[in-house]
C-alpha cells in the first residue's frame, strides 16, 4: 500500500484542496506554519456531542510531519471502506499530534461574521465574486447547487472569483482583516 502523502518531508505543508473549492489566500496556511499547528482546517461542533470538533474537507492543511506520522496511523488502523476522508485525517492528526495543535476555524454564518471560509450562495442574486475575494480566504462552490443552476456555472464562479482575487492582488488591496 502506497503511503500518503508521497514524501512529504518535516518542514512541508500538504494542502489538501477539492476540486470545487477556491483558495484565495493562502495567509491561513502560511499562519499554520509559523505557529507550529499540524492542522488547519474549517471546522464545527460535532451535534451529538459539543464538545468534539471536526473538519470540513473541502480544503485543509497539514504539516509534513502531521501527514507522516497520520499515514502511519491509519495505514495499521480498521478504517471502514465508506469512512469520509476529512473526518478520518483529521481524527488521526488530533489522535498523533494532539487536539492543541489542531486549528479548527468555523466557517462564515450570520452568527459568525468573522469567518474566513465560506460557500458560494447559488441563492443570492447580489452573490458578487469581488466582495468574496476581498472577504473569505477559501470558498466553495460545491454543494448544494440548486437543479436551475447548470453545472457550468461553477467552473464560471471559480474563475470570476479567481479573476477577483487577482485583480485585488494586482492593485495591492489586502483583503479585509477581520478580529478573532
Amino acid at each position: 500500500m502506497p503511503r500518503w502523502p508521497g514524501g512529504a518531508a518535516d518542514g512541508d505543508t500538504v494542502v489538501k484542496i477539492d476540486s470545487d473549492t477556491a483558495l484565495l489566500s493562502g495567509g491561513w496556511v502560511r499562519e499554520m506554519k509559523h505557529n507550529g499547528l499540524a492542522l488547519h482546517a474549517a471546522g464545527y461542533r460535532v451535534p451529538r456531542n459539543p464538545s468534539e470538533r471536526s473538519a470540513y474537507g473541502n480544503c485543509y492543511a497539514l504539516s509534513g510531519r502531521a501527514a507522516m506520522m497520520a499515514a502511519e496511523a491509519l495505514e495499521c488502523a480498521a478504517i471502514p471502506p465508506l469512512a469520509p476522508e476529512d473526518l478520518t485525517i483529521c481524527r488521526a492528526v488530533m489522535d498523533v499530534c494532539g487536539r492543541e495543535r489542531v486549528r479548527l476555524d468555523e466557517p462564515w454564518t450570520p452568527l459568525n461574521r468573522a469567518g474566513r471560509w465560506s460557500w458560494w450562495n447559488w441563492d443570492s442574486r447580489t452573490a458578487n465574486p469581488e466582495d468574496y475575494a476581498r472577504s473569505y480566504d477559501v470558498v466553495s462552490v460545491g454543494n448544494p447547487r440548486p437543479p436551475h443552476v447548470p453545472k457550468n456555472a461553477r467552473r464560471e464562479v471559480m474563475r470570476a472569483l479567481c479573476d477577483a482575487r487577482l485583480n485585488l492582488n494586482s492593485q495591492s488591496i489586502e483583503p479585509c482583516q477581520t478580529e478573532t
